[in-house]
């Protein structure tokens, strides 16, 4: 499906490993006021990813992956995605969340909508013995601590799918001291 920028006939000005950047998403950055979208986060992600594909177990996530996967997976597709991203052969994840949240504890608003960045760093550790360790998982956020419910909402998912592959069943959620932004438009970066 073309997105908007694609139906508007939008100079594309980079495609670096599927991650799409056009000419609007520059102007992101280029404005003092602007939001960051999921395409210049993707963008970064790829681009962490790229520069650490050596390290295996080390995995950065596309957004629109955590829109799909809070928007429209069932067992099955959280199944395949945890195939197509080997999750049980990563040990730290980095995942972006996006405020794009509702009242309602459990439900996510529509894909793409959402204007408040943050990050959740996931660690799998090893169990030792009989004794079974969690999920352990770091939400950093500059909105103080705003986007704690999307990110323990995504934990929880990554649980059930780790734990449907004989992994950790349960979360340990931290939220982390980071510098708190001043304004309504700097998270993110």
């Amino acid at each position: 499906m073309p997105s908007a920028a694609e139906k508007s006939g939008e100079n594309l000005v980079l495609n670096y490993h599927d991650a799409v950047v056009y000419q609007s998403d520059l102007e992101l950055l280029d404005s003092n006021t602007a939001w960051l979208n999921d395409a210049c986060i993707n963008f970064q992600m790829t681009r962490l990813q790229q520069r650490h594909k050596n390290i295996v177990d080390l995995l950065f996530i596309d957004p629109s992956v955590i829109s799909f996967m809070m928007h429209q997976c069932d067992d099955e597709d959280l199944a395949d995605l945890n195939q197509g991203l080997h999750l049980e052969t990563k040990k730290r994840i980095f995942v972006p969340i996006n405020d794009n949240y509702i009242v309602s504890a459990d439900t996510f608003r529509r894909p793409g909508g959402g204007s408040h960045w943050s990050l959740l760093v996931i660690l799998v550790v090893q169990s030792s013995g009989n004794q079974e360790q969690p999920l352990m998982c770091y939400h950093f956020d500059s909105g103080h601590g705003s986007n704690f419910r999307a990110a323990s909402a995504v934990a929880d998912v990554f649980c059930s799918i780790f734990e449907n592959c004989g992994g950790p069943g349960r979360v340990d959620m931290k939220e982390c001291i980071t510098p708190h932004q001043n304004n309504g438009y700097d998270c993110g970066i």
